[in-house]
C-alpha cells in the first residue's frame, strides 16, 4: 500500500530535467487540455519526431519512479480535464500502432520494471473468490533477487527475511527503495494468462509438463507492471505482476538456460539463441535510443503545443497577479513560460523600494533585474527568458512590507 498522491504532479528538486519536463507536459495536458483535442493529436501522429519525443519523456518519467507515476495515474481531481491514466493509455496505443519497433517500444515504455532476476522462492495459490473457469483462479507468487536492474530506478521494498507461504501472507510492500543488485522483489502471475506457441496457438503459463512456468533457483528476464488492487480515499493497494495477455512466447518472463535467453518466437526481433549479455545489450541499446532522442532538423507537432500553451499562459497571467503585501500560503506553485512573463504587483504605501532578483535551481543569483523606488499603485515587471536555458528558476520580489519567491519552469 502507498498513500494517495496529495497533489499532481508532485515535483521534486532532485528530478532530472527530462522527468521534470515530462510531468510538466502531463500537468499541462491534464489540466488545460480536453479529450477531443488529445484524441485529435493522437490521430494525426506517425512515427515522427513528436512521437519520439513523447516516448523519450514517457520512458524517463516511469523509469525515474514507477510508484510515483502509478500514484499520478490514479490521482483524482475534479479540475482535471483528462486523467493521467487516459494519457498513458493513449500513448501506449499510439506507440504500439505507429512505432517502427512497435511491440518492443510498446513493452519498453509501458512496463514499470524490467530486471534480470534469480528466483529464490515460488508458491502456487488458488483464488477462491474467482470463478472456477476464470483465468485468474490459479497462479503463483514469485520471490526473486535482482541481478541486473534494467528499468525502474525505484522498486517496492521487501523486508528480509520473510518466506512466502500462501497468497494472503505475502509481505506487504510498504516502502520504496532503490533497485540495486541484490534487492528483493515479489510478483504474481496467473496460470490462465496466455502466451504464443511456435505454431501460433495460445498456451497457458505452464510448461509442457503442466508445471508452473517459473521455477525456483532459475534465472529470468522479467517485465513487470505495478497493478492497482483497490483504491480508497487515503491509500492505493497494489501488487507487481506480469502484463498478462501478451503476444510474447514466454508471457514476458524469459527463462535463461545454460546462459541462453529462451525466446522461441524472437518477440523483440533481436534473434533467437542470444546469450544473456547479448539479449540485455540489445534491450539497453534500444532503451538508450529512446531515452536520448534529440530532434535534429525535425518538426514537432506545434498545433497541440500552441493550443495548450495559450491556455497555460492564460492561467499563468492570472496567477501572477497575486503578488501582494503578504507571503502566499503556498510558495511551491510553479509557473511555466516560454519567452516573457509580466509580473504584476501592487504597492499600498506612498513609496517603496522594491528589488527583484532571479536565482537558478542551485540557488545562485544569476540576475538582479532592478531596484526601484515605486509609488502607490499597480506595477508590472517583465522577464525575458531568451538568454536562459530550460530549467527551474526562482524570482524573488522584496520590499519593506512583502517578500515573495515564485518558482518558474522555462521550457524551450
Amino acid at each position: 500500500e502507498i498513500p494517495q498522491a496529495l497533489s499532481f504532479p508532485e515535483y521534486e528538486l532532485n528530478m532530472p530535467y527530462e522527468v521534470l519536463l515530462g510531468y510538466v507536459a502531463l500537468d499541462t495536458v491534464c489540466y488545460y487540455g480536453n479529450m477531443n483535442e488529445f484524441a485529435d493529436f493522437l490521430t494525426r501522429q506517425e512515427y515522427n519526431d513528436t512521437l519520439k519525443t513523447l516516448m523519450k519523456h514517457y520512458y524517463h518519467v516511469v523509469d525515474w519512479d514507477p510508484l510515483k507515476f502509478m500514484q499520478s495515474r490514479f490521482y483524482r481531481d475534479t479540475s482535471m480535464k483528462i486523467r493521467v491514466r487516459h494519457v498513458s493509455e493513449g500513448l501506449d496505443n499510439l506507440i504500439k500502432k505507429k512505432s517502427d519497433h512497435s511491440y518492443l517500444d510498446y513493452i519498453l515504455c509501458r512496463t514499470d520494471i524490467i530486471a534480470h532476476v534469480l528466483v529464490t522462492d515460488t508458491v502456487s495459490w488458488v483464488d477462491n473468490s474467482a470463478d472456477e473457469f476464470s483465468w485468474a483462479k490459479y497462479g503463483a507468487t514469485v520471490k526473486c533477487k535482482i541481478l541486473d536492474p534494467i528499468k525502474g530506478r525505484i522498486i517496492p521494498e521487501v523486508t528480509e527475511p520473510q518466506p512466502i507461504n500462501e497468497k494472503n501472507n505475502i509481505p506487504q510492500l510498504l516502502r520504496k527503495t532503490i533497485a540495486d543488485t541484490g534487492k528483493t522483489i515479489i510478483f504474481d502471475y496467473c496460470f490462465g494468462w496466455q502466451r504464443k506457441s511456435e505454431t501460433g496457438e495460445f498456451l497457458t503459463m505452464r510448461d509442457s509438463s503442466g508445471a508452473p512456468w517459473i521455477k525456483k533457483d532459475k534465472e529470468y528476464i522479467v517485465f513487470l507492471d505495478l497493478v492497482v488492487d483497490c483504491v480508497d480515499n487515503y491509500k492505493i493497494y497494489y501488487f507487481l505482476r506480469t502484463i498478462g495477455f501478451s503476444e510474447s512466447s514466454t508471457g514476458l518472463l524469459y527463462p535463461i538456460e545454460n546462459g541462453i535467453v529462451i525466446s522461441p518466437l524472437d518477440d523483440f526481433g533481436f534473434g533467437t539463441g542470444l546469450t544473456v549479455s547479448e539479449f540485455k545489450t540489445a534491450l539497453k541499446n534500444r532503451i538508450n535510443q529512446i531515452k536520448n532522442f534529440i530532434v535534429k532538423n525535425g518538426i514537432i507537432d506545434n498545433n497541440w503545443r500552441e493550443n495548450i500553451s495559450n491556455k497555460t499562459k492564460e492561467i499563468i497571467s492570472k496567477d501572477l497577479t497575486s503578488v501582494e503585501n503578504e507571503m502566499p500560503e503556498n510558495q511551491s506553485e510553479s509557473s511555466i513560460f516560454y519567452d516573457k512573463v509580466n509580473f504584476t504587483f501592487e504597492i499600498y504605501n506612498f513609496s517603496e523600494k522594491v528589488s527583484i532578483e532571479l536565482y537558478d535551481f542551485l540557488g545562485k543569483k544569476i540576475m538582479a533585474l532592478s531596484e526601484y523606488n515605486l509609488g502607490q499603485g499597480e506595477h508590472s515587471i517583465s522577464i525575458n527568458s531568451e538568454n536562459l536555458n530550460s530549467g527551474i528558476y526562482f524570482v524573488t520580489i522584496k520590499s519593506e512590507n512583502f517578500n515573495q519567491t515564485k518558482k518558474m519552469i522555462i521550457i524551450k
